[in-house]
């Protein structure tokens, strides 16, 4: 009777201690093993054991004799479905099989068999199976990867087993990948098993997740192989690359250089591999030690529905690969959640183009990572891996760029973007497919130097997202390569964006309902589109228009401009700011002919030009020949002209440097002109405040491009321009820009020469609304000043609906010439 109680007693603290972990627990017909005559003395116990296990009467037996050590069994131990339970400092050892065992111990932390011990149809009482019970130490100095891979290989062979393999808190060495897989025959198996660690991950800090440290760096950390179900959670798997290298010498670092993991096409170091092998060694010769992994049929098919969540990865070449082999076709459905990336080539990377419905969702990546998302180098990829979505980014501390993406054939979604010092976006392109950027907030890092672009996109349509840089001065412009079938919807930006591929402005991408902002200055640009519309107010902003662009106005001239001109009265009217393609920036071509030699460290240069008169402190400068940023003016002394923030690519030579700027518009004005004088007299307004100010770029025949205002005397009635005017002329119409006013309702038709003709540089629909004595009916009609400033209308485009042509028109010698891009060459514009 004593006995029984002591059991009961025994099986009550034991039942209590596994209440939130366990299925089944022993029943009061579970004895003590010494009470048994099980000895831990060195020999077999399998025949005494299995005798034991006859006795129908018995449910199972405790191993509970305090410090006992290993009881060895050398042959088959049938359990039949009974009850082992370990106590700590007693565990099975010898090179026997246990077969239908529910084998279960007191706690996670101890060890309760040896891996020589084979186990067959095997359960264990408890939710989970831990590492830790077939030996592994967690103390960061032991090798643990033997009892791991014995874990893994036990519970994948025992599909009865429960699913869960538990890793305790603490540091597992490992001098070997951990390889998750079945070998069935001769080919690999599907299996599935859930990997979880002892405390998820909280925060990116987080140190208590149980820590899987390689101890080498020329093969992956975890290798996930043809698993169909499962995931992996709440791990930390730590490489061996570390950094402290400071922050601008990170981001002109090499790809190939920045760490000394394996970083080959087929096989890079990684922390988690998805489907690292298929039937034979890929071209760059696969993972050293491995080839005995390569094996079996050649098949396409691979791993599915694996989930990687809440693990911090960091340290190794690709922190997480999804099937970089170069066979394998799959790798689908598989979720990379809430997880801590750091310290790598590439934070996460995709191998092969079948892997659908894959996402990355949460990532946090804040220290030394060259790349977040690579689709295009490992693997075979052809135009570029399958990704399907990428939700929620919090990028932050030194990342260089967020992806390296092509996709082909397949949408893809990235939304919730967050990044702040950021030194690029990257490549993000699509063929025969789109991409949707929704809710991006990016913050460019503000450094000396500039990458050679902030970003290329093809085919991407983004909604709801800011660019802007990290220190809030909104003075600076980012630039986007290439942009072919780009969109930007409801989108804003320090300063409006410089599209940088002037000899292909086709690829120039549409902005629709976009700002610019500069709350410190209360300057505001609207950047439309399409049948936009912007109505002026009297506030005191100067709106930036982009595309086809309406502007309306229903105050109509006042009192004093109607006595003025001739009492014309304009009730309403529209101004339509209407861009083709060319026309979204300026360019002063040829600035200077000079070398260029930045300071490595401050990024400046400083150059000599004869056409400082048609440059501004903030303007753009680019190399003439590839259309590449050179750098941002930052001051003008006489000739001579600073720039600063120039791009990493730029080096030492020399250079064609061309001006660029994009074009702040604001309302037209009217005045007279004097050759060889930079004074506007008789100025008078066209429509109400808000007038142009100082540093608005004028664009008339009379000027050369790039003229800007640099006073204005409103009682004096005078404007002072940078550039003396090359004709003289009265009644002239200004407006920094290209505009096409269409004016309506005028009591008396408008007189041929009238101040309320504008669209003097291009455009031709509005001429016949605006005056109807004109008897203009095809598009190409262009009506200019001539030197002697009377308006004519025997001018004509040749082909201007086939022509990309920048609206950069000059006066030589009395000669009107606008400049043709594609022949690179002006032209007279009286030629037919």
């Amino acid at each position: 009777m004593k006995k029984i109680l002591t059991l009961l007693i025994i099986l009550g603290v034991h039942t209590l201690a596994f209440a939130h972990c366990r299925d089944t627990v022993p029943s009061p017909s579970v004895f003590h093993a010494q009470s048994l005559g099980i000895r831990a003395d060195g020999s077999d116990q399998t025949n005494i054991i299995n005798k034991l296990l006859e006795n129908n009467s018995l449910s199972g037996i405790i191993f509970d004799n305090p410090g006992a050590g290993p009881i060895k069994i050398e042959g088959k131990l049938n359990a039949r479905g009974k009850v082992l339970l370990f106590y700590p400092g007693t565990f099975l050892t010898g090179h026997g099989t246990l077969m239908q065992a529910h084998i279960d111990g007191l706690n996670y932390h101890q060890k309760i068999l040896d891996t020589t011990v084979m186990l067959v149809g095997c359960v264990t009482a408890s939710k989970m199976f831990s590492v830790m019970w077939y030996g592994a130490k967690g103390d960061g100095s032991s090798d643990d990867q033997p009892y791991l891979q014995k874990t893994s290989d036990m519970m994948i062979a025992n599909t009865g087993m429960t699913r869960m393999l538990y890793l305790p808190q603490g540091s597992y060495k490992i001098n070997r990948p951990w390889i998750l897989h079945n070998w069935v025959g001769s080919r690999y198996g599907q299996w599935n098993l859930n990997i979880i660690g002892e405390e998820e991950i909280q925060s990116a800090n987080n140190s208590s997740n149980p820590r899987i440290l390689p101890s080498f760096n020329d093969a992956p950390a975890i290798i996930v192989q043809f698993a169909n179900g499962g995931y992996i959670k709440g791990l930390s798997i730590e490489g061996l690359f570390t950094t402290q290298m400071q922050q601008t010498a990170f981001y002109l670092s090499n790809f190939n250089s920045i760490s000394k993991s394996r970083n080959t096409q087929y096989s890079p170091n990684a922390g988690i591999c998805i489907d690292a092998f298929s039937s034979k060694p890929p071209p760059d010769g696969g993972y050293p030690g491995l080839d005995s992994y390569y094996r079996g049929p050649q098949v396409r098919s691979g791993t599915t529905d694996f989930h990687i969540y809440q693990c911090r990865v960091q340290g190794f070449t690709v922190d997480i690969m999804n099937s970089p082999n170069g066979y394998t076709q799959q790798g689908e459905d598989c979720t990379i959640e809430h997880c801590d990336l750091n310290f790598a080539n590439v934070a996460v990377a995709y191998g092969n183009t079948q892997s659908d419905h894959s996402a990355l969702i949460d990532t946090r990546c804040w220290y030394y990572v060259f790349t977040v998302v690579d689709n295009v180098t490992y693997g075979s990829t052809g135009v570029g891996a399958t990704i399907s979505r990428i939700v929620g980014m919090n990028i932050a501390g030194v990342v260089k760029r967020l992806f390296n993406i092509a996709i082909a054939e397949k949408n893809l979604s990235v939304r919730d973007i967050y990044a702040e010092n950021l030194y690029e976006i990257g490549g993000l392109g699509s063929v025969h497919s789109q991409i949707s950027a929704d809710n991006w907030h990016i913050n460019f890092a503000y450094l000396n130097i500039r990458p050679q672009f902030h970003a290329t996109f093809h085919d991407v349509n983004f909604t709801s997202s800011t660019f802007k840089y990290y220190d809030d001065k909104y003075d600076k412009r980012c630039w986007f390569n290439n942009c072919f079938g780009t969109r930007f919807v409801n989108c804003y930006f320090d300063q409006p964006p410089l599209i940088v591929n002037p000899f292909a402005q086709s690829n120039t991408p549409d902005f629709v309902n976009c700002i610019s902002f500069d709350p410190t200055t209360a300057h505001v640009c609207a950047i439309g589109y399409h049948n936009s519309a912007y109505s002026l107010s009297t506030a005191v902003s100067v709106p930036l228009l982009y595309g086809h662009f309406t502007i309306q106005d229903y105050s109509g001239l006042n009192s004093n401009d109607m006595s003025t001109n001739n009492n014309q009265t304009v009730p309403f009217s529209t101004v339509t700011y209407e861009y083709n393609s060319a026309s979204f920036n300026r360019y002063v071509r040829s600035i200077a002919r000079t070398h260029l030699d930045p300071d490595a460290d401050k990024r400046t240069a400083n150059f000599s030009s004869s056409m400082t008169t048609q440059a501004r402190v903030g303007d753009y400068c680019l190399d003439s020949a590839t259309g590449f940023v050179l750098g941002r003016i930052s001051a003008i002394n006489g000739r001579n002209i600073s720039i600063t923030e120039i791009p990493d690519n730029i080096k030492p030579g020399n250079y064609v440097i061309d001006l660029v700027y994009y074009l702040t518009i604001s309302r037209p004005f009217i005045g007279d002109i004097k050759e060889g004088s930079n004074q506007v007299t008789n100025f008078v307004p066209v429509l109400n405040a808000p007038y142009v100010t100082i540093g608005d770029r004028i664009e008339h025949p009379a000027f050369p491009l790039g003229t800007y205002i640099i006073s204005i005397d409103a009682k004096q009635r005078t404007v002072d321009l940078s550039s003396p005017a090359q004709m003289t002329a009265n009644r002239q119409s200004f407006a920094n820009g290209n505009p096409h006013v269409q004016i309506l309702s005028l009591k008396s038709p408008a007189v041929v020469g009238a101040s309320y003709i504008f669209g003097l540089l291009g455009g031709t629909n509005w001429i016949e609304q605006a005056n109807p004595l004109s008897k203009a009916k095809t598009t190409s009609t262009l009506w200019y000043f001539n030197k002697g400033g009377s308006l004519t209308d025997k001018t004509y485009f040749p082909n201007v609906a086939d022509y990309n042509i920048r609206p950069e028109i000059r006066n030589n010698n009395g000669v009107i010439q606008y400049y043709d891009s594609y022949q690179d060459k002006w032209i007279d514009m009286n030629a037919k």
